[in-house]
């Protein structure tokens, strides 16, 4: 079944294929042997430390990575399963692994100023250790302070604290009591 070319395309195309030749499925797609590739599963390969077939992405990303100043991002753009995000990581986890280790930041609560945290810098793998030291203190502390309130000690302290101040407060009523008879005036305690 031969069909003209259409005339918009004729003169574009090489005089001998002027007509449109169907074609047989043993010309559509290549065959390969299996056994000739050297490998008995892609797991068996490498992983891949260029990218194949994107110059331009990856010119981009090396320009981007090496802009450190603050404000400056990368926009990575692109179809759906086309490989950019598995792009991006794979660059920029070999670009970390030649950079110095760096520092650890931990966002502490600001007792001054409870809607801006603290910022903590601490050496590399220190952030860890902190978080576990501060939960093994909230651990210890909700453990041991009911303890404390609820131990002899606590009690008897409270209780001598509580009649020193009753003996201070009858002290100086009884001190009102004899300012205010000098002027002829009169105290009266009430329960309210």
């Amino acid at each position: 079944m031969e069909e003209q070319v259409p005339t918009f395309l004729r003169d574009m195309l090489p005089p001998d294929s002027q007509k449109i030749q169907e074609l047989s499925s043993d010309r559509l797609q290549r065959s390969c042997n299996p056994a000739t590739l050297g490998f008995a599963s892609t797991d068996e390969l490498p992983d891949l430390q260029n990218v194949i077939g994107q110059p331009r992405a990856l010119s981009a990303l090396e320009l981007g990575s090496q802009v450190t100043g603050p404000g400056y991002n990368i926009f990575v753009f692109g179809q759906p399963s086309s490989g950019r995000t598995t792009l991006t990581f794979e660059y920029l986890k070999r670009k970390a692994a030649q950079e110095p280790v760096p520092n650890d930041w931990c966002y502490v609560f600001n007792f001054q100023l409870p809607h801006s945290p603290r910022a903590l810098q601490l050496p590399s793998g220190r952030g860890s250790e902190f978080r576990t030291a501060v939960q093994k203190f909230i651990d210890f502390c909700r453990r041991e302070i009911p303890r404390v309130f609820e131990s002899e000690e606590y009690v008897h302290e409270r209780d001598r604290l509580v009649n020193e101040l009753k003996k201070n407060q009858e002290a100086e009523f009884i001190r009102l009591q004899e300012y205010v008879e000098k002027y002829k005036f009169a105290v009266v305690r009430t329960p309210v």
